[in-house]
């Protein structure tokens, strides 16, 4: 029998216990007594304890809490998955200790898993063995030892009887039939489950089926025996029909608000994508972030199959410019892409303990804005028409979302290019982030000759409830308008000299942007549109000429020092 199952002969005492785990799925071990120290003792291991696995080259470190058996100095096994080389039993083996037992599934699936251990024993225990069969297995090996010289010196050692639960469940045929869509007779159930060694009582119409003890590990609830029905009659050999509908589901105001934010995004050319929710260490490294950071905390996987997916993103602008990277590689150099996602930020005082999840709407362009055009029309997709993406969906969904002056403790701040990158408001609270990918994080991407632009905002902000639709009535006359230019340096944003503008008028805009070199240092020239309000028809062009003084002498107080001036 071992020739036939392809195992070479071991020895008497181990080809013993090869056959009658073949015979009746029971695996049996055996130590050498000789070697054995004090008293025998299964137990947990400890920290730092170590075993020396058969056929291994060495003592390997055991996770703490693996059940093993042990004497007084040493491990004799690996409970459930492997003996060790220090209690084995050889050729010169005289007297022998035999070992038979049940082990739960789990621990021994977890320790092997943990060890990279594989046998024939795993095998077995990691399915569900049976504890009925402990015995049965120990005397068979006894028996064929002592067909072939070897006699028995002392008797049976029990610990940890085991002592059968008599897990009873009622099965209603009419409930079984109307899950598997089936018309099997109460007789015709009962005759399919004794097959698989369950017993089934019957009694007025009611069914009472006990597990058997070799399937005590898998068989708990009523819906296992339907499923061991179904595999009885057959998978294929069961009606296929859609469950009856009464009727549809109304859509949330949620699922609403996201369809009309996929569909705006559509119109303005961009595609959907999905990315992992994974990344590596070394594709993270790409951002250059020093390691006090934040965005350097992650939550970690510690039995990932491949390094590159280790870590659980904590934010999705690296997948974004990672995404248009390799659309670059492709000669896909126009790019408009957004995805819903979430990003996994950790913290111990979160509801599961380890971390929290952050659900938003991310997007990404690159390139031109409308390729394609018979007019040519070269105009990049940029910053600016981010602040337009946004403002269409403040539009669209009636929330007052404004961009202010990005906050450099944002944690995403330093993969932004410092001076084209702004922070998205929803009722003053910071909601988002848009901005141009920092160019040295470009070239760690080989994105040398583009400008990818990103923005992100909450998904919680984007499903806040819109604000009511009203009507103001305008003004029975126009606002009287004027222009004003100022030269900023670099580094100084417009909307700098904006907030102070608004200060004196009703509005202001940007209205052209002029750039031009002095002292060899590259400068801009803003022109900005102030309004004045002018309801009852009562305003005069005095007051708004003294006005723009005050507006010119309030600019040049507060950042004429840095070069401002009047143009």
């Amino acid at each position: 029998p071992l020739e036939a199952a392809g195992i070479h002969s071991l020895g008497a005492a181990i080809d013993a216990t090869n056959l009658s785990n073949i015979e009746f799925g029971q695996p049996t071990h055996t130590f050498d007594a000789d070697t054995i120290k004090g008293a025998i003792r299964v137990r947990e291991s400890e920290e730092g304890e170590m075993a020396w696995p058969l056929f291994a080259e060495k003592a390997i470190s055991l996770p703490v809490g693996s059940l093993v058996i042990a004497d007084d100095e040493k491990i004799l096994a690996i409970a459930g998955v492997i003996g060790c080389e220090e209690s084995k039993t050889t050729t010169a083996t005289k007297r022998i200790v035999l070992e038979s037992a049940c082990f739960e599934p789990v621990s021994v699936r977890k320790t092997a898993r943990a060890l990279g251990i594989h046998t024939t024993s795993v095998a077995r225990f990691e399915r569900g063995a049976d504890p009925e069969l402990v015995l049965v297995g120990a005397g068979r090996v006894v028996h064929l030892l002592e067909m072939h010289g070897w006699k028995r010196t002392s008797e049976t050692t029990l610990v940890g009887d085991w002592v059968d639960p008599v897990r009873m469940m009622e099965v209603l045929p009419h409930k079984l039939n109307a899950f598997l869509g089936t018309e099997l007779s109460e007789g015709e159930i009962a005759l399919r489950l004794e097959r698989y060694g369950f017993r089934c009582l019957l009694d007025a119409g009611s069914m009472h089926v006990r597990t058997p003890p070799h399937r005590l590990w898998d068989v708990d609830r009523v819906a296992d025996l339907y499923e061991e029905i179904a595999k009885s009659v057959g998978y294929n050999n069961t009606p296929i029909s859609l469950p009856m509908i009464d009727r549809g589901a109304v859509p949330s105001e949620a699922e609403d608000k996201k369809e009309i934010i996929d569909e705006l995004l559509v119109g303005m050319g961009f595609y959907e994508v999905i990315t992992d929710g994974f990344y590596g260490n070394g594709l993270f490294s790409k951002l250059g972030l020093p390691e006090s950071h934040v965005l350097n905390q992650h939550v970690e996987t510690l039995n990932a199959l491949e390094r590159g997916y280790s870590f659980l993103k904590n934010n999705a602008l690296l997948q974004a410019v990672s995404a248009v990277s390799k659309n670059v590689k492709r000669h896909f150099f126009h790019i408009k892409m957004f995805e819903w996602t979430r990003v996994f930020i950790p913290n111990s005082t979160a509801e599961n303990g380890v971390c929290s999840e952050r659900k938003l709407l991310w997007g990404a362009v690159c390139g031109e804005e409308r390729p394609g055009l018979w007019t040519n029309d070269s105009r990049k997709s940029d910053i600016l028409f981010l602040k337009g993406v946004v403002e269409e969906l403040g539009t669209l969904l009636r929330l007052p979302l404004v961009l202010e002056k990005s906050n450099p403790q944002s944690i995403l701040h330093d993969t932004l290019h410092p001076y084209r990158q702004a922070s998205i408001r929803l009722h003053g609270d910071v909601v988002g982030i848009l901005g141009e990918i920092h160019p040295d994080i470009c070239l760690r991407f080989k994105l040398k000759k583009q400008r990818p632009c990103y923005f992100e905002i909450d998904e919680a902000a984007l499903f806040t409830p819109s604000q009511p639709l009203s009507y103001q009535v305008p003004d029975a006359t126009q606002p009287l308008s004027r222009t004003i230019s100022f030269a900023l340096p670099q580094g100084l944003q417009a909307g700098d000299i904006q907030i102070i503008l608004d200060r004196f008028c009703s509005q202001s805009k940007v209205n052209d942007i002029y750039p031009f070199e002095e002292d060899g240092q590259p400068w801009r020239s803003i022109t900005y549109e102030v309004r004045f309000r002018n309801a009852d028809g009562t305003l005069s062009a005095d007051f708004v000429n003294n006005e723009l003084m005050k507006m010119i002498a309030a600019v040049e107080t507060s950042f004429g020092k840095i070069g401002v001036y009047q143009r």
